[in-house]
């Protein structure tokens, strides 16, 4: 029986499934047969993934149950029955264009898109054990590497909800139903085991961290511990970048080698500066004399930062009448901020602390 509504004046009425967007039978007006409704095409390695985008599309068109068999065709004496057909090659059309060219030809000839969908099922389905198998050994094997926290987590979380397609869902059959609440615990040791993988495959830099939320019992939430972790990386980074990479002592470090050889040669441009400064020679202005430059790094005289030998280094053989200058500039020059590493560890602490006791 057709589904009718009334107009206002009650003259006029219209079949539901033209106008109630909550009927399956409903076609918007900009849906078309070349629509492709996933981003990714249907391969022999994707069926599962594939199978998950496309039910999400067709759930949202209201059209999902032309696939899963609960809509079947009407009489063709119903007066639905061409809406229904309709429809139908609709939905067909969706799929074979989410297809590679090769699997869209071997369904062709099909003459419901349920038919389809229990096709590619028997097709592809099987041999779940050998991709268990697979997926399993390769999140074994993701590391961080040079990814950030955030690639890392992405990719095993793909890995992860790829492998949920794969395992069976546990459902309780007790009548009545039990409470013992043993699928909770199941659910939480499998999160578990993925909060202890992304843990462990962490660098090294977050070892700290790690350790300290690998003692807490019971385990915190996966989310809760990519929180944490990428805390730590924003913190981590910019100690890093201010602390280390930026202190003058390391820049002197990188730059000795370039000085180095220049004085191995001879014609160091910094040594024959700093010795005619300071045996009197020409300075660039034409003039002669002394007192004329002064060093911010080291407060003397007859030179200038740019060529100051506490920050680039004394050329071989360099006495000074201080005998501990030498040592004690080459000593600074090769050691890092001490303060770096504890402040790394220290960052570490508090932002674990501070996450977990507020």
């Amino acid at each position: 029986m057709v589904t009718t509504r009334s107009s206002s004046d009650g003259l006029e009425s219209t079949p539901d499934h033209l106008v109630n967007p909550s009927n399956p039978l409903y076609l918007h007006p900009n849906e078309n047969p070349t629509l492709v409704l996933v981003s990714t095409l249907l391969t022999e390695k994707n069926y599962h993934s594939w199978k998950h985008q496309m039910l999400a599309m067709l759930e949202s068109k209201n059209k999902h149950k032309f696939v899963d068999g609960s809509f079947p065709s009407p009489s063709i004496s119903d007066p639905l029955y061409e809406s229904w057909r309709r429809c139908n090659r609709m939905v067909m059309a969706w799929l074979m264009r989410s297809m590679t060219s090769q699997i869209a030809e071997s369904v062709v000839y099909f003459d419901t898109a349920t038919a389809i969908w229990k096709d590619l099922s028997a097709r592809f389905s099987h041999g779940n054990m050998f991709r268990i198998a697979d997926l399993t050994e390769e999140i074994q094997q993701v590391r961080q590497g040079s990814l950030s926290v955030t690639q890392y987590f992405t990719k095993l979380q793909t890995l992860w909800k790829e492998l949920e397609q794969y395992r069976t869902v546990l459902i309780c059959k007790c009548s009545p139903t039990c409470s013992c609440g043993i699928l909770e615990k199941i659910i939480k040791e499998r999160e578990d085991e993925c909060t202890i993988k992304f843990l462990r495959g962490l660098n090294e830099d977050f070892a700290h961290t790690r350790s300290q939320i690998m003692i807490i019992a019971p385990m915190p939430p996966l989310s809760r511990v990519f929180s944490l972790i990428l805390q730590h990386e924003r913190e981590f980074g910019s100690i890093t970048s201010q602390n280390i990479f930026n202190t003058p002592s390391c820049n002197a470090v990188t730059q000795i080698p370039s000085q180095n050889t220049q004085y191995a040669r001879g014609s160091s441009n910094i040594r024959g500066n700093f010795q005619n400064n300071r045996g009197g020679g020409r300075t660039p202005s034409g003039g002669r004399g002394r007192g004329n430059r002064y060093c911010e790094q080291c407060g003397r005289t007859n030179h200038t930062k740019d060529t100051c030998f506490q920050i680039y280094g004394y050329p071989p053989g360099y006495k000074s009448k201080n005998n501990n200058t030498s040592a004690s500039s080459s000593a600074n020059m090769a050691t890092l901020d001490p303060n770096a590493n504890s402040q790394l560890t220290n960052s570490a602490e508090n932002i674990f602390e501070d996450d977990w006791t507020s």
